[in-house]
C-alpha cells in the first residue's frame, strides 16, 4: 500500500484495480479473518472474474469459510503435508525455489505461524483482561479457554483470580475458569477457585472434571486427590455422592472420606 497507494490517492480504488489486474488470490483463513466482511468482499472478485482462489487455513474450520469458497481446495499452512504440494506450484510458477526446498519450507512455515500468533495474543493482552472481566458478569459469552491461558501463560494468575472473586462474577463463569485451569494442570488455583464458588452444583463439576483427568493408581499425595480432599467440605452431600459415582465409573477406588459411603449423607 505505501508504493501502490501515495498519500491522497484514494485507497479502495487501488485494491479494486489490483483485484482486476493480479492473477489469483490467495486467502488467509484464520479465526478472526473470516468474520471480516473485506475478506469474503475482496474474494468475491476474484471468483466473479473466474480466478484461481485457494483458501489458506491457519486455524480456521473449513466450514467456516463462506460457499461458494469452501468449494474450492484449500492449503491448510499448519499441515506441511497439505501445504507443500500448494508451495511447490508456487515455486514453479514464480522460478523462485527456497534455498532449503520446499518441503522444509513447509516445516518451517507451520512451526512460524503459533509462534506469531502467539505473539499477537501477548501483544492484546489487554484486550483480554477486558474481554474476560465483561464476560465473568451475567448474560455475556462464555469464558473463552484460550484467554484463560494466555492470562496463565502470561503469569497474570493473582489479575485472573481477582477477576474470578469479583462481585460481578457469576457461578457458571467461575467453573468455567476452574475447568480450564483443571484442564492446564493448574489444580491448586482451580480448588481456589471451586471452594469459593457459592453454587455447590457448579463446584462439583469441577471436582468432575477433575475425576474424569485423573487416572488409576494415584497416591493420596497426587493433585488430583489433593484438590478432592480440599474441595471434600465444601461439597453437600447430593454433589460427593455424584462425584463418587464418577470415581467409581471411571474404574478409580474412593480414598479418604470418599471411601465412606454414610459420611456422603
Amino acid at each position: 500500500m505505501p508504493d501502490d497507494a501515495p498519500a491522497g490517492s484514494e485507497w479502495i480504488a487501488v485494491i479494486r484495480g489490483g483485484l482486476q489486474t493480479c492473477d489469483e488470490l490467495l486467502s488467509l483463513a484464520s479465526p478472526e479473518s473470516v468474520q471480516r466482511p473485506w475478506m469474503s468482499a475482496e474474494w468475491a472478485c476474484f471468483w466473479l472474474q473466474d480466478k484461481p482462489c485457494t483458501p489458506l487455513p491457519i486455524g480456521a474450520r473449513i466450514d467456516q469459510l463462506w460457499e461458494p469458497m469452501r468449494a474450492y481446495q484449500a492449503a491448510d499452512l499448519l499441515t506441511p503435508s497439505l501445504s507443500f504440494p500448494f508451495l511447490k506450484r508456487l515455486a514453479t510458477l514464480t522460478g523462485a525455489q527456497p534455498a532449503e526446498g520446499v518441503l522444509p519450507l513447509a516445516h518451517e512455515i507451520a512451526q512460524e505461524i503459533p509462534a506469531i500468533r502467539h505473539r499477537q495474543r501477548l501483544a492484546s493482552l489487554e484486550q483480554v483482561v477486558g474481554r474476560l472481566a465483561e464476560r465473568m458478569r451475567s448474560g455475556s459469552d462464555n469464558i473463552a479457554s484460550d484467554d484463560v491461558a494466555l492470562m496463565v501463560e502470561a503469569e497474570r494468575m493473582p489479575e485472573l483470580l481477582a477477576l474470578v472473586d469479583s462481585a460481578e462474577a457469576q457461578a457458571v463463569k467461575q467453573r468455567q475458569v476452574a475447568v480450564v485451569l483443571v484442564s492446564l494442570r493448574r489444580l491448586g488455583d482451580a480448588l481456589w477457585i471451586a471452594s469459593r464458588i457459592p453454587n455447590r452444583a457448579e463446584s462439583r463439576n469441577v471436582a468432575l472434571a477433575v475425576v474424569r483427568s485423573m487416572h488409576r493408581g494415584l497416591t493420596v499425595e497426587s493433585e488430583e486427590w489433593t484438590f478432592l480432599f480440599g474441595l471434600y467440605e465444601h461439597l453437600r452431600p447430593p454433589q460427593r455422592r455424584d462425584v463418587r459415582d464418577e470415581l467409581i465409573s471411571q474404574g478409580i477406588v474412593p480414598l479418604g472420606p470418599w471411601s465412606d459411603p454414610p459420611s456422603l449423607d
